[in-house]
This record gives structure tokens, sequence and C-alpha cells, in this order.
């Protein structure tokens, strides 16, 4: 295998749980799709991925504007051929923060791949940010060349405490 498949697995076996094969499959095909267009894609120094969630994403933006680098912390996570920003909307982002993502989406926009995990519809994701406005030049520049991909049902946390004894069952939800 390559070392660029090495890292990707490292990091698919580090994130993503082996209870949730879906999440795992998912990543082994991209990851074997991208490696077929390495040459083309990763020829230059750039890394071909990162990972991160997305409230040390925000502390990290936020800080660097404090001590006034935020062109060089957008830089470093502009780097990246595939950035991963895990749980958008766990908790909900500031007004500061909502710009600073903006500002690094709008600069990935069109350059680099995102992969955004959440646990929010997007309907939702004016409370994330704070802001109507923002959210949604956000959800433009994520949604204008994306798929998306929606995973519904128990996860993979409460199956294994369903299995254990511990829980009941949850019951499934009414449309």
């Amino acid at each position: 295998m390559s070392n660029y498949f090495e890292c990707s697995k490292r990091i698919v076996n580090q994130y993503v749980t082996k209870g949730n094969s879906f999440f795992y499959e998912f990543f082994r095909i991209v990851n074997l799709k991208v490696e077929r267009k390495r040459a083309s894609f990763f020829g230059s120094s750039k890394k071909p991925q990162a990972f991160t969630p997305a409230l040390p994403l925000i502390a990290s933006l936020t800080k660097a504007y404090a001590e006034n680098r935020i062109e060089e912390r957008l830089k470093f996570y502009c780097q990246p051929k595939l950035l991963i920003i895990d749980e958008i909307g766990y908790i909900p982002i500031d007004r500061h923060g909502a710009h600073l993502f903006f500002q690094l989406v709008s600069r990935r926009y069109e350059k680099g791949a995102l992969i955004l995990t959440s646990n929010r519809s997007f309907s939702q994701w004016n409370e994330i940010f704070g802001d109507p406005i923002i959210a949604t030049a956000i959800l433009d520049r994520i949604l204008h060349h994306s798929t998306t991909i929606n995973i519904k049902g128990n996860s993979y946390r409460l199956r294994e405490k369903v299995k254990a004894g511990l829980i009941r069952e949850p019951e499934a939800e009414q449309n």
C-alpha cells in the first residue's frame, strides 16, 4: 500500500469507529478513488487530508485572529486537498466564529474538498451560526458542488448499549 493510503487508513481508524461500517467503507472508497488520481491531485507539496472537530477549528481561528495571525491560520487549513470537519452544530458557534468559519469555507470554495459531519439539518444551521445570512452564505458555497449523504437510524453507541441490555430499543421516529 502507498504511504497516502496508510495515512488515510490511520485517520479512518482513529476517527471513524469500526462499529460504523458505512463510514469506514465510504472513506475507503474515497481514498481509493483519490489514490488513482494522485499524480494529478497531489503532485504538489500540499497535505492530502486533515481532520478536525469543528470547535477546535473555530477556537484555533479565533485565537489566530486575536494574535493577528488569521491569514497564516487560514492558509494552514487551506493546504490539505481534503479537509474533514466533524461535529458541525454540536455546540452553537458565536457570530465572530461564524464569520471566521465563513472565511475558511470561502477560501476553500472550488479549491479544496470538504467533508462535514453534522447531526443537524441544513434548516437548523441558522441556529448553529446565530445569523441566517452567514449560514446561508456558508451553505451556498458548501452545497454548490456537493453530494449530501443523510444517514438515519440509531448511533452505533446506542446499538451497543441495547445489545448489552443496558437500555431498551429507542422507538422509531414518526414522519
